[in-house]
């Protein structure tokens, strides 16, 4: 027996011994058949690996059956299967050409040498090469055409996207799609979380955008501002690998662009200012605090020091790939912590994914699907446009002699804030009530306060596929998009006392929660065949979703304590107060609206010898949106292809080895009509002394009532684009070179916009309607180079845009206004509409030889002109425009300055962007460079002017409110002449707002090193990569405010941008992270 067990083992180790061998060769260049050292070579799905000597040679142990991976940057990744062969030499060819890309084109995929469309993709690896919480910041500077503009520095915010210029009054963002699933045009503004910060950019695969309207018609009626198309990860044929990220990134303010006077300049300036706006023998109040802080006899304190540090990002994530031939696999988990500069500004995520498609016979199914969770405190998050939450203005003008906390300590050892008698106590009753002169403890607000979102998402879908006959195949796939919501703000009662004694003796509880159902049915038939030189692809599909939207807020102001830990009320609910009769009641309110779409659609493609490409895409839709007579509307597109390369007479011209030119023309629409579509609301109130005009007496008692509170609009249509785009191709010398240019001119028509109903009415809410349209038209150019190739691998990516934007009509309406942007027939959307000024009066003759301002009068009217007449004798600077004050132009010439005298000022929309990355590899090592420019447009610095002019009371203000003012000293000087109280209107909105917002940025700095295989073999990994990348390392503008990128506050108002009114500002971030796979 133990003769036979011993022969049987000395079979298994020769056969293992014959079974494992060793496997030698030489990697080379495809191109020189030069050598390539350290080409990463490793046995697919397991850990067995080497590196390429100096020489490109190598050794490695492997079986048949094995399947070797050839891997190097820059180079296409190659595959050999083990065989009998013990000598495998490969050629590795250049990874310089987009031409075999795949790219996800709506309900299917397409070669990149096939599309006929203008379609613009970005991988996994330039998505996660900028840190960031939402993903589609990383686009920016990226793709020809796209303008991503980050909202603000908010823990979690997002980026407002533009394709192709802004061709809408309401929503302009993009229609975003993820495998499949339709999210609808998201975006995020000042204060938002961004909705796609859900998604985790480390599970993208790619990210393909449609821009033309050949290629975004198959979305039909909500394609109009393009199409961004989100594809996930999915798992390889071959082992398990198992990668672990970690990612952690530090983000740095730089302060030094947020001047403010210190404490002795700022009393200082003070007793100036109040001497030139009111003379000299002028009784200042709280003279004596004023002169001892000139002198530095007190401490100042820096709020915005105080308030503003460095924040973080921090992203770890794990996943699990693999498969075989028949089944594939991806999951993954992610966790995201993001704290912004601003305290109480920070965001969490934690997310699940996981992918799998099974193929069994003629059958094929699988799945997609993301939970993500996450939450957010927002109440640092600065809103320029809100009084109370504009932080960051607060922040600044707070007085630097306003101390934070008083000086008493509580029990557990925490600090109380300052107030009216703490400030009394340190500096007198006046110059106490001259410090708190905002009235305001931003820092108490910050640290106290509660703006608390979360989100619960679940995206997911199911499919099954069934190959009827070679060629032909019918698919059905159901979707589902839930979102539910909560969000909470806790408003404790203000303690802290001010000069106005705006104290809050109770504490306020406000919350709400939402449920956002979306569910998807899609039924797809495709017919794929080739005969000969022709090539068949036919879709034809039908979609249907129902999306039901419901919310509950509640509210209650009827809180005893200061500062409750247990949310209860100390009241009845219903009260009211004996004193002044006014009533606390909880309030309560609730929404839910149902939406439903249905479609139909289809595509053809169709390619014949190689050489002439023709797409024709249809798509049906109706929506309950709009009234039965324009429920459904009708988009389609044709676009056309000539790969002129491939004819016989083109053969004989080497340089170009590839070109092809595209045309095409389509309509794609838009239903966002910002809420509401076209049907009614009526209201329902009931509540009891509110003042609303629909409470109804009965019986001695008051009852609610329902009012009509908004008309319906039965025409509203959809808005429909018009777009034709022809493009060119180019590929040089063997493609090292590639180029593509496009030409589009899209005319969008039938805007939404929402309008004042007839008062006669009644009604109370803004109505939609169509009223004119918009064009866009430009040049898009992208160009790829392959620059050096050996050792040294240097390759160029470079995209750039020229965009013009017009209105061309405003039915009913000589324009729209909410200052400073107006929308004006034949001019840019959103430009800037103000006065026009023409320097500063030197004299006093000046003053008066002038249209109306704000001259001293008589009082009469003695020439009959219609104004009373000058008083030339009067000299009084303290009340009336006089030298040193700014002089605006009278554009009507009717003698006085008014609203009749505005013009066009200024255009937010940038004459082109630019982008280019330079990317250098040797061996393992990589550094990659990206800059991007914006240029020609224009910025309104309602934040820097503002600060400019010198603060009232005792607000701090900035080293610029002093520099280069009018003086009798100093008549040359740009700035007009000091005065707190401005009579002249100096600082209206005019020109003087208006600057040049041109930038160049380096936008990040990568350096990453991929170790060698003989490490990874110590830990048992196949692949490492670790990496250091410093992002927005530099700015050069000739913008004075703090950063040139400024985003919108609404999203159903992109028309209103360009206005830097103090945004939670941008950072500098260093990141070090690193990639472990085995």
């Amino acid at each position: 027996m133990r003769k036979i067990l011993l022969i049987v083992l000395m079979l298994a180790v020769i056969s293992v011994s014959y079974a494992q061998r060793t496997i030698t060769g030489t990697v080379t260049d495809g191109d020189d058949d030069s050598p390539l050292p350290g080409v990463s070579i490793v046995i697919k799905g397991t850990t067995n690996g080497t590196i390429t000597d100096v020489d490109g040679n190598y050794k490695l142990t492997a079986q048949e059956g094995d399947v070797i991976l050839f891997s190097f940057i820059g180079y296409q990744t190659y595959e050999e299967t083990v065989g009998s062969k013990s000598v495998i030499d490969v050629r590795m060819d250049l990874d310089i050409s987009q031409l075999d890309e795949v790219v996800v084109v709506g309900y299917g995929t397409q070669e990149r040498e096939d599309v006929t469309g203008a379609i613009t993709s970005v991988n996994a690896e330039t998505l996660t090469q900028i840190p960031t919480a939402s993903f589609e910041q990383a686009l920016s500077g990226r793709m020809s055409g796209v303008q991503v503009t980050q909202s603000s520095g908010a823990a979690g915010g997002g980026a407002t996207v533009r394709i192709r210029g802004t061709g809408t009054l309401n929503n302009a963002e993009p229609l975003y799609v993820i495998d499949g699933v339709i999210l609808g045009n998201v975006g995020a503004s000042y204060t938002d979380v961004s909705p796609l910060a859900m998604i985790n950019p480390n599970d993208i695969e790619s990210v393909d955008v449609l821009k033309d309207a050949s290629a975004t018609a198959i979305y039909g009626a909500r394609a109009a501002n393009g199409v961004v198309i989100i594809t996930t990860k999915r798992g390889d044929k071959g082992g398990i690998n198992v990668t672990f990220s970690a990612e952690f990134s530090r983000n740095v303010i730089d302060e030094s662009k947020f001047d403010r006077l210190s404490g002795p300049d700022w009393a200082s300036a003070y007793i100036r200012a109040r001497q030139l706006s009111y003379g000299d023998t002028v009784t200042i109040s709280g003279s004596e605090f004023l002169n001892r802080a000139a002198n530095g006899d007190y401490k100042t304190y820096d709020w915005f020091d105080y308030a503003m540090d460095n924040g973080q990002l921090a992203n770890y994530n794990v996943s699990l790939s693999g498969g075989n031939a028949n089944s594939q696999y991806f999951a993954s988990v992610n966790y995201s912590d993001n704290s912004a500069t601003i305290l109480n500004s920070d965001f969490e995520r934690y997310a699940v994914r996981f992918n799998s498609e099974h193929k069994f016979g003629k059958f094929k199914f699988g799945n997609t699907l993301n939970v993500s969770r996450t939450q957010a405190n927002v109440v640092g998050n600065s809103d320029p446009t809100s009084n109370t939450n504009n932080s960051i203005s607060w922040l600044l003008y707070t007085n630097p002699y306003k101390p934070i906390f008083d000086d008493s300590v509580t029990a557990d050892g925490i600090k109380t804030y300052a107030g009216l008698e703490d400030f009394q106590a340190m500096y007198g009753d006046e110059g106490g009530i001259l410090v708190d002169h905002q009235n305001n403890h931003i820092i108490w607000r910050l640290e106290n306060y509660m703006d608390y979102r979360q989100s619960t998402r679940i995206i997911g879908s199911v499919f099954t596929e069934y190959e009827i006959f070679d060629g032909l195949s019918v698919r059905t796939e159901l979707q589902g998009d839930i979102n539910d919501s909560r969000t909470e703000n806790r408003n404790y009662a203000l303690d802290v006392l001010g000069t106005s004694e705006r104290t809050r003796d109770i504490s306020s509880l406000q919350f709400g929660t939402s449920e956002n159902r979306n569910i998807f049915w899609i039924n797809n038939l495709n017919y794929q065949k080739t005969f000969g030189v022709h090539q068949l692809s036919v879709l034809l599909g039908h979609q249907m979703q129902d999306t039901r939207y419901r919310s509950f807020s509640a509210s209650q102001s009827g809180f005893d304590s200061f500062y409750p830990t247990i949310w209860e009320f100390g009241r009845e609910p219903l009260w009211i107060n004996p004193a002044t009769g006014v009533t606390n009641q909880p309030g309560v309110g609730s929404t839910e609206y149902p939406i439903k779409w249905l479609s139909y659609f289809g595509r053809v493609t169709y390619e014949y010898d190689s050489k002439y490409l023709f797409t024709g895409t249809v798509r049906r839709d109706g929506s309950s949106k709009f009234g039965a007579d324009n429920q459904y509307g009708t988009f389609y597109s044709g676009s056309v292809g000539w790969r002129f390369t491939e004819e016989t007479f083109f053969q004989g011209i080497p340089v170009i080895s590839n070109g092809k030119l595209r045309m095409g023309f389509g309509v794609s629409g838009s239903d966002n009509t910002g809420g509401g579509g076209y049907n009614g609301l009526f209201n329902y109130q009931q509540s009891f002394n509110s003042g609303v005009d629909f409470d109804y007496p009965f019986d001695n008692a008051i009852y609610g009532g329902t009012s009509i509170d908004r008309p319906a609009n039965p025409t509203l249509k959809w808005e429909e684009s018009k777009m034709f785009n022809v493009g060119l191709d180019l590929g040089f010398f063997n493609n090292r070179l590639e180029a593509t240019l496009d030409y589009f001119d899209k005319t969008t028509q039938d805007l939404f916009f929402r309008i004042d109903p007839p008062l006669e009415g009644g009604f109370t809410s803004q109505v939609n309607v169509n009223v004119g349209d918009i064009q866009n038209k430009g040049f898009e150019l992208g160009i790829r180079s392959t620059n050096v190739v050996s050792p040294v691998v240097w390759t160029t990516d470079f995209n750039m845009a020229i965009i013009r934007n017009k209105v061309n009509v405003i039915n009913g309406q000589d324009k729209i206004e909410i200052l400073p942007n107006t929308v004006i027939p034949g001019q840019a959307i959103g430009v800037f509409y103000g006065y026009q000024t023409d320097g500063l009066f030197q004299s006093w003759e000046e003053v008066y030889a002038h249209a109306r301002q704000q001259q001293a009068t008589t009082g009469e009217d003695l020439d009959g002109d219609g104004f009373n007449d000058y008083d030339t004798d009067s000299r009084d600077y303290t009340r009336y425009t006089s030298p040193g004050d700014v002089r605006f132009v009278d554009i009507n010439e009717d003698g006085i300055i008014d609203e009749d005298d505005r013009v066009q000022l200024g255009d937010p929309n940038p004459d082109f962007t630019w982008g280019m990355t330079n990317t250098v590899s040797y061996k393992g090592i990589s550094l990659s460079v990206f800059l991007q420019g914006v240029h020609g447009n224009d910025i309104w610095n309602g934040f820097g002017r503002g600060r400019m002019r010198f603060p009232q009371g005792g607000s701090n203000g900035s080293y610029a409110s002093l520099e280069d003012r009018w003086s009798a000293e100093n008549p040359g000087a740009a700035n007009p002449r000091i005065h707190i109280e401005d009579p002249n209107g100096n600082f209206r909105g005019s020109d003087l707002h208006v600057e040049d917002g041109s930038y160049v940025r380096v936008k990040n700095v990568r350096l990453g090193y991929q170790l060698p295989s003989n490490v990874m073999e110590v830990i048992g990994a196949s692949r490492m990569n670790i990496y250091g990348s410093i992002t927005n390392l530099a700015t050069f503008t000739n913008y004075s405010g703090y950063d040139p990128e400024i985003g919108i506050n609404n999203l159903n108002q992109p028309w209103r941008q360009g206005i830097d009114g103090g945004t939670l500002p941008l950072t500098r971030t260093f990141t070090i992270g690193a990639t472990l796979t085995f």
